[in-house]
């Protein structure tokens, strides 16, 4: 069966959306703006009180996923608060001037991870070549890559996606994410042949979870084979 990842950016989003039955949440704050990283004393509770994996977004700033050496430094403490806390695997990406992948910023963040599972975010989107960079990913020792196969959302990206799972071979798991909503999933389900699904499940009103909304989707994923 497909799993669903939540991305979830509120303490009060996270533990809803564990009680309906979410596979593994992504732990964040700031929706409007794509996501930095959490508060601590909050991810340290919620990993107190679930089973449920909790992989956390290392990201010191909103903007670009170009880092200075400075920043660099704070996402390595970052990391170590967020392991120190009980996370279950980390969320981070950094790519150089040219929107590529930046080898040595990932080995340095990669390396304060120890064995701690990573995945690398939708920075993906933006490279000028996704088969390379998967496979650039692949080798570095990423487990997972969230992506949606397009700079737009995971609908568009479709046929991307189908071809980045084949790619992968079972070497990193793909994650599709970008504006997946109910109504799409069952299709893209179908395209991607993918076992993992990423989701905020928003409530565009008050960036609150729409439990409505995760509820069907769930109900979606427990029917596949």
């Amino acid at each position: 069966m497909t799993r669903l990842e939540v991305a979830c950016f509120s303490y009060q989003s996270a533990c809803s959306a564990i009680a309906l039955g979410a596979h593994r949440i992504e732990f964040a704050s700031s929706y409007a703006g794509g996501g930095i990283t959490p508060n601590f004393s909050e991810l340290k509770n919620l990993c107190k009180q679930t089973e449920v994996p909790v992989h956390v977004l290392i990201r010191c700033r909103l903007g670009n996923f170009v880092y200075t050496e400075a920043e660099l430094f704070q996402m390595q403490h970052e990391i170590e608060m967020a392991l120190e806390a009980g996370a279950a695997g980390l969320v981070f990406g950094c790519l150089d001037t040219n929107n590529e992948i930046d080898i040595q910023a990932n080995q340095f963040l990669l390396a304060a991870a120890k064995e701690i599972p990573c995945t690398f975010h939708r920075a993906f989107d933006v490279l000028p070549n996704y088969s390379v960079g998967l496979n650039q990913l692949m080798e570095m020792g990423y487990k997972a890559v969230l992506t949606s196969g397009s700079p737009l959302n995971a609908w568009d990206g479709r046929d991307t996606l189908a071809q980045l799972l084949v790619q992968a071979e079972k070497k990193v798991a793909v994650i599709c994410g970008g504006g997946i909503r109910s109504k799409q999933l069952q299709a893209l389900l179908e395209i991607t042949k993918t076992k993992w699904i990423h989701a905020a499940c928003i409530n565009s009103q008050d960036e609150s979870l729409d439990e409505n909304e995760l509820s069907q989707m769930l109900s979606i994923l427990k029917q596949q084979v």
